[in-house]
């Protein structure tokens, strides 16, 4: 008997907690929509285009800064094959 008395109160609860959430939902979703007509729809779309060129310029630099090293690192290499290149024909005039 107890066992059912106690189910009984935990659904009773259970609806009252419903209630309550329904009860709430209007309020949540009236100051939602008061938050929102704050926005000025202009000025949210001008603060993201800032944002998306902010990032693409980062982006780019990026990019650049990659692409030079990566000329950097080729020239080097060039160097590197000119010198071996130099050395090879020294040992080989020594033989001759």
């Amino acid at each position: 008997m107890r066992d059912a008395w106690e189910a009984r109160q935990g659904r009773e609860k259970e609806r009252d907690v419903d209630v309550q959430e329904r009860e709430a939902s209007p309020d949540l979703a009236a100051r939602l929509r008061e938050a929102a007509a704050g926005i000025d729809p202009d000025e949210l779309a001008a603060r993201a285009a800032a944002l998306r060129e902010g990032r693409e310029a980062e982006e780019r630099h990026i990019a650049q800064e990659a692409a030079r090293e990566q000329e950097r690192v080729k020239e080097l290499e060039r160097q590197q094959e000119i010198e071996r290149e130099a050395h090879r024909d020294r040992g080989h005039g020594i033989e001759r």
